[in-house]
């Protein structure tokens, strides 16, 4: 990714405050186990498959997502494309803000059209690596910088050790 990508994302993501703020809100409000620390991800996912879908290409917006949580995006891309999130939730807040020609054309005209693409190669195999990761026993758990990965199933309980105390020296008197 270049830095002129980043910048515009970012800058996308400020100009369509509104728009995203709607969408997730409304995961938010349907999926209380979300995590509010993933807020920028959603919204930044949000606009990428929203405003910037036909621009990126599904295989593009492919690569970016698959490098994310496969559970998080899994339950975020779900919900963002489905028809009845888009019927109940999104459209008519959207008109509250947009012109109709706005939000019926290029923002839901443009996932709608980007759908059947979608589900065939990114919402299918999502779905496939998120029930994996959900399921499998043998499943990296966690990784952190510098340190291996731990699997499931690999974590001990933790065992109790005393203390290693030192002796107090005795006060030498004057």
């Amino acid at each position: 990714m270049d830095a002129s990508f980043v910048r515009e994302v970012f800058f996308g993501c400020m100009h369509y405050k509104k728009l995203l703020k709607i969408p997730l809100s409304a995961f938010f409000f349907c999926n209380p186990a979300a995590h509010k620390h993933d807020h920028n991800m959603y919204m930044i996912v949000a606009y990428l498959g929203l405003i910037r879908l036909e621009e990126l290409t599904v295989s593009e917006f492919k690569r970016f997502v698959m490098a994310l949580d496969p559970l998080k995006m899994d339950r975020f891309l779900s919900f963002l494309f489905d028809e009845d999130t888009i019927e109940k939730w999104l459209r008519d807040e959207w008109l509250k803000l947009y012109d109709p020609n706005f939000v019926d054309g290029l923002v839901i005209g443009g996932m709608r059209t980007a759908l059947p693409e979608l589900e065939a190669q990114l919402l299918d195999g999502l779905r496939k690596r998120a029930r994996a990761t959900e399921t499998e026993p043998g499943v990296m758990v966690g990784t952190s910088k510098g340190a291996s990965p731990v699997r499931a199933g690999e974590l001990g309980t933790t065992k109790p050790r005393p203390f290693r105390l030192t002796k107090p020296k005795p006060r030498s008197l004057p």
